[in-house]
């Protein structure tokens, strides 16, 4: 019987082995062998349907419970250089052992599993043809997760190292233990364990195994130096990678190497180069120069070879450490981001989303030649601008924020750092770390100084009404009645509203932000004695109460009439 692939004239169509049965052939592919510093790899073209039924195991289990499966694997004997080279290196080898099992990206639609036959050597030296589930990571995955029954869990590709982190969100524990190792782990719902290249099992005590795979080492990036040299005054040789000039400087010189085995991207130097990927879906990024560097992301300029002439701006997700959780937590933090700055569309006002990739945790926006507006400031700490200025501020935000809350889109970290400024450009609103779909509020996140009134009482209170508090203070330092947010003594969002039991930290925290709170409303006084425009809509703003608060809708429009006024 011949193999059926899924298409995109064809419905979703499982894939089942009967017992006693040999499985049906997959098309013959020339054998090749990679390069040491790289893995295998998938077509990048391969798209099954979801969800995708995988045959039943062929492979006995070690787990206690399981039934016996058909046939046998010899993970010790396989020939890993034996699967074609393609563009999207390999990072895991699945034989799954229950008919039923669907595996489905986390992230993206796009999948990067894809049967592959893999030639392997038995315990008596015999090579044979063996099919397993070839898994990559892809731009838009940071990872896969698994389902039969109740039984569920995540498998993320960690960027800056070669495990797989798994993450249990089953009701109850899933089974785990390297195949050829003696110690069985229990992993609990909620929790996560390591794999470390090698091969594993994994099940639970109800259904038995459920998969076996080899987790192979991730893939190395090359990475090519160009540099400039000069001439020393008493030598006149050159080396065979540099050609001298007339002037007696020398041409850039190339200097290839690998790349670290943490995220390649957090370890690009400026002036250096690397390339990702192969064929059309490669493509080479080139730091020209770094903006910031902070706990939660590193930020730099670059240049990519697929939007030539553009400048782009690449972010990079960092975990706060480099245990599993903090992994997870990074790669989660980057899938929000992406599937909510991916989706807003353009505005004048809102910095451009182009891209990103999932390997890396990697955001690409555009790249805007502005300062954050906390750098623009004298040497008192002041907005250093006119009131020509703070109209235009407020008016590209206003702006922003309507065009996001029509897409029930609460930026949730509206303040003076991811507000760009331009004295000709004007105003520009991005990073969408702490962003969210209205109604689903994120539990903390964002500056402590920018948060509303009702945050006090209620954590899920946050939403549009929430950025508009976050703009009033904005401005309320823009126009000086108030000094920079950011160098006032803060408080952590998270001590707000404990877990548990309240203790002197979280009073602390909540007797901190309820009198920044107050010194802000107290100083909306100072707004009417200037009699001007703008201030009665400030004041509209910083209202201790959301139903009191001005919409995006209703600021963008009583700003453009006093435009029109003038």
């Amino acid at each position: 019987m011949a193999p059926h692939y899924a298409s995109a004239q064809d419905p979703p169509t499982p894939i089942a082995y009967l017992p006693d049965t040999d499985p049906p052939p997959l098309p013959d592919t020339e054998s090749s062998s990679l390069p040491d510093t790289e893995s295998p790899s998938l077509p990048d073209t391969v798209s099954p349907w979801l969800p995708f039924s995988f045959a039943t195991g062929l492979v006995p289990s070690s787990i206690p419970n399981a039934s016996a499966q058909h046939g046998d694997i010899n993970w010790s004997g396989l020939d890993i250089g034996s699967i074609p080279a393609q563009d999207i290196a390999i990072r895991m080898l699945v034989l799954p052992m229950l008919e039923g099992i669907m595996l489905t990206p986390h992230g993206g639609a796009a999948f990067g599993d894809y049967w592959v036959r893999v030639n392997m050597a038995d315990t008596e030296g015999v090579v044979q043809r063996v099919e397993l589930l070839a898994i990559a990571p892809r731009p838009e995955s940071i990872g896969y997760c698994v389902n039969y029954g109740n039984t569920f869990f995540i498998m993320f590709f960690d960027p800056a190292d070669d495990r797989i982190i798994i993450q249990n969100g089953s009701p109850y524990p899933l089974i785990f233990q390297e195949l050829d190792g003696d110690t069985v782990r229990e992993v609990n719902c909620n929790r996560s364990i390591v794999a470390d290249p090698g091969v594993w099992i994994i099940g639970t005590g109800e259904d038995g195994s459920l998969l076996e795979f080899q987790v192979l080492e991730k893939a190395s990036y090359n990475v090519t130096s160009l540099t400039h040299t000069k001439r020393s005054a008493g030598n006149d040789t050159t080396t065979s990678k540099t050609r001298r000039l007339a002037n007696g400087s020398t041409t850039r010189t190339e200097v290839s190497q690998l790349a670290s085995s943490s995220n390649p991207l957090l370890n690009l130097g400026q002036g250096e180069a690397i390339k990702i990927g192969a064929g059309e879906s490669g493509y080479q990024l080139s730091c020209v120069a770094p903006i910031a560097d902070q706990r939660r992301s590193a930020v730099w300029r670059a240049e990519h070879s697929g939007m030539a002439g553009k400048a782009v701006v690449v972010k990079v997700v960092k975990p706060l450490s480099a245990q599993k959780d903090a992994t997870v937590e990074a790669a989660e933090a980057w899938l929000r981001e992406v599937s909510i700055h991916s989706t807003v569309g353009n505005h004048y006002a809102v910095v451009p989303y182009l891209g990103s990739d999932a390997r890396f945790h990697s955001i690409y926006t555009d790249y805007i030649d502005a300062k954050p507006l906390q750098f623009h400031v004298d040497p008192e700490g002041k907005f250093n601008g006119n009131i020509v200025r703070a109209w235009r501020i407020l008016g590209d935000m206003a702006a922003a924020l309507c065009f996001l809350h029509k897409h029930d889109i609460a930026h949730g970290d509206v303040k003076l750092g991811n507000i760009l400024f331009h004295p000709l450009r004007g105003a520009f609103l991005h990073d969408f770390n702490n962003s969210f779909k209205e109604g689903e509020p994120r539990d903390g996140g964002g500056a402590p100084w920018y948060l509303p009134h009702e945050y006090l009482s209620d954590n899920t209170l946050r939403g549009r009404a929430s950025d508009m508090w976050a703009l009033g203070v904005v401005m309320m330092w823009v126009l000086g009645h108030i000094p920079l947010p950011d160098r006032q003594p803060g408080w952590n969002i998270s001590d707000i509203h404990p877990s548990g039991a309240t203790s002197d930290i979280n009073l602390d925290a909540q007797v901190a932000m309820g009198n920044w709170i107050k010194f802000v409303i107290a100083s909306k006084a100072g707004l009417y004695e200037q009699g001007g425009e703008i201030e009665p809509i400030i004041d509209s703003l910083v209202q201790s109460k959301k139903r009191d608060r001005v919409d995006s809708a209703t600021l963008l429009e009583q700003v453009s009439k006093c435009n029109l006024n003038h």
